[in-house]
């Protein structure tokens, strides 16, 4: 970042959240649902009493010890690759049930909805990170939706791709279907080519899938992001330096998993707490506490476990596209931005509290990313950007329209993609297009001139024979 983060509390508070968590960690403990997790925590020193684990202070500042502070996310096309925990990357949807457009309406996803996502994520100037689950495919059966959606981002991405949970041998064939697709490159030691948010149960919990696909990650030594979803006063405690509490104990536990089972694997630490309604019981993502907690979490994270950073930067409980959805967006990207957030992520089209991807809100959202990367840039200030030879020149009440200066420079100025910069009788002759109209016509135009694929015809071929295979594996 080119300014200065913010700050929300004092290192002594950092410090006090990190004891609080360490007495937590070691008192309440953490309850991990695989045999193979509780026997490996047993043998390298925590407490296991039945399901519950109990961990020393030391193993969990060891483990922390070990994180790397940043690591080269690789992709298919190498100029895609992404250093994350620097700089600024804005990765895909997760989680969401439903799409809709202006054309369509709310609808459920299909796997064609999917993979129209994919590609505007692939032909997005802002998105650097595809896959996930951006929506769920309602037309392909449970058992083997997951590999068809890998395929469809294979097939139209050459970007880096990440996973999602699941048992533990339909991630392990995730994981085989990315390295099909990288080839070669894959081959040497310590390359990631994919990586996996994984959610504790809260509070205090680390379900069966969870753990499986820790466990398989680690064994491909590949990323993994740990995100709890608290929600104030129904899964945490309703006072948020609780809740800040909580979900950080949650992330450490997995911590000390992840490098126990592969020493320095990288991990990123995504707090992602929500407010919980006590009107509706139901999860409110557009409420600027929550930007509060997971801001405080990011600083511990930054501060004083010096680790990769993500954050729900772009949600909102708007149910369409308009001044709400705006508001609680920017609201949410500008507090992951002060707050010195490396991934920037549920951040491209979520509508509904994460329920609905839009597809003219991933376009407006490309525009709050462009002016959050604009005011990332911060303010150069040299002797030649203080004019004053020009100023000089121009003299009092002098025009600076035709001066040299402001011709050679007049185009270095940001410029919106969807928002309306003209003047009333032009935007009322161009037929009063909305922002979502205008949004609306990108999507169409990018799907139209989307490749038709991004593999060659091998790896194609190759890809659809392991899916098969799969598909076999799982009737048995």
């Amino acid at each position: 970042m080119n300014f200065k983060r913010i700050r929300f509390v004092e290192v002594e508070d950092l410090h006090e959240i990190h004891e609080k968590s360490l007495n937590l960690l070691s008192g309440t403990g953490v309850q991990f649902h695989s045999e193979e997790a509780l026997e490996l925590l047993k043998k390298c020193g925590a407490k296991v009493d039945g399901i519950v684990v109990r961990f020393p202070g030391s193993m969990v500042n060891d483990a922390l010890s070990q994180c790397p502070q940043s690591y080269l996310f690789e992709a298919r096309n190498r100029n895609q690759a992404v250093r994350i925990g620097e700089g600024i990357v804005i990765a895909t949807n997760a989680g969401c049930i439903y799409v809709q457009d202006i054309d369509r309406g709310r609808r459920r996803g299909t796997l064609k909805d999917y993979t129209d996502i994919q590609k505007l994520y692939q032909a997005s100037p802002i998105c650097n990170i595809v896959g996930y689950t951006p929506v769920d495919t309602a037309d392909i059966a449970s058992e083997v939706k997951h590999l068809y959606m890998m395929f469809e981002t294979l097939r139209h991405t050459d970007k880096p791709v990440l996973c999602w949970t699941l048992k533990r041998k339909k991630i392990r064939q995730l994981i085989k279907m990315v390295e099909i697709a990288f080839g070669e490159i894959h081959d040497s030691a310590g390359t990631y080519i994919t990586g996996v948010g994984i959610n504790p149960l809260s509070p205090l919990v680390y379900s069966h899938d969870a753990v499986d696909t820790i466990i398989e990650c680690s064994l491909h030594n590949q990323p993994i992001f740990l995100s709890p979803s608290p929600m104030t006063g129904i899964t945490s405690p309703i006072q948020l330096p609780g809740t800040v509490v909580l979900q950080n104990a949650e992330i450490l536990a997995g911590i000390v998993l992840i490098q126990l089972l592969n020493p320095r694997n990288p991990v990123v630490y995504m707090p992602g707490a929500f407010i919980g309604s006590m009107k509706y019981a139901n999860c409110i993502m557009g409420s600027p506490e929550i930007m509060l907690m997971n801001s405080v979490n990011v600083q511990l994270a930054l501060e004083l476990y010096h680790l990769p950073t993500r954050s729900h930067a772009g949600t909102t409980d708007a149910k369409s596209c308009d001044v709400q959805a705006g508001l609680e967006t920017m609201q949410n990207m500008m507090m992951s931005l002060f707050s010195g957030v490396h991934m920037f992520h549920l951040a491209l089209g979520v509508l509904d509290s994460a329920y609905c991807t839009c597809l003219e809100k991933m376009i407006v959202d490309e525009e709050i990313f462009e002016r959050m990367l604009r005011l990332d840039k911060g303010f150069e200030i040299s002797g030649a950007s203080f004019s004053t030879d020009i100023i000089k020149e121009v003299g009092i009440k002098g025009f600076y329209l035709a001066h040299e200066s402001t011709l050679s420079n007049c185009r270095n100025f940001w410029q919106p993609l969807v928002s309306n910069w003209e003047p009333y009788s032009l935007w009322k002759s161009d037929g009063s297009k909305s922002v979502l109209e205008r949004a609306n016509a990108i999507v169409k135009d990018r799907l139209n001139k989307a490749p038709e694929k991004m593999i060659d015809e091998t790896v194609e071929k190759e890809l659809l024979k392991y899916i098969r295979f799969a598909e076999k594996d799982e009737q048995n």
